[in-house]
């Protein structure tokens, strides 16, 4: 393999990550705003309704439930990067035969 034929491999790979992270994060932002919480503030404002929630005074007008899948989709986002870095590196030792 050239390194213009691995560069094009992981910058595809790369790509891919990308665009499973944009959808993964929509999806989020969609589920925020469902949850009554403003999606441009996507990491904090769920995390602080929640912190709300557990410290026993929520807040009336947020969907807890949709509030926590927003959360678990922010984490989930992390994700395709994980694969694909583990992808490349797995294609790097296979190609240099360790």
């Amino acid at each position: 393999m050239t390194f213009q034929e691995w560069q094009g491999f992981a910058q595809s790979v790369n790509a891919r990550a990308n665009r499973v992270e944009a959808m993964i994060l929509e999806d989020a932002r969609r589920t925020c705003r469902a949850a009554g919480l403003d999606s441009n503030l996507l990491g904090i404002h769920p995390h602080n309704a929640m912190a709300s929630f557990n410290s026993g005074h929520p807040w009336p007008e947020v969907n807890y439930s949709l509030c926590r899948k927003t959360l678990w989709l922010i984490e989930k986002s992390f994700e395709p990067h994980r694969i694909a870095d583990r992808v490349i590196a797995r294609a790097w030792q296979k190609h240099i035969g360790r």
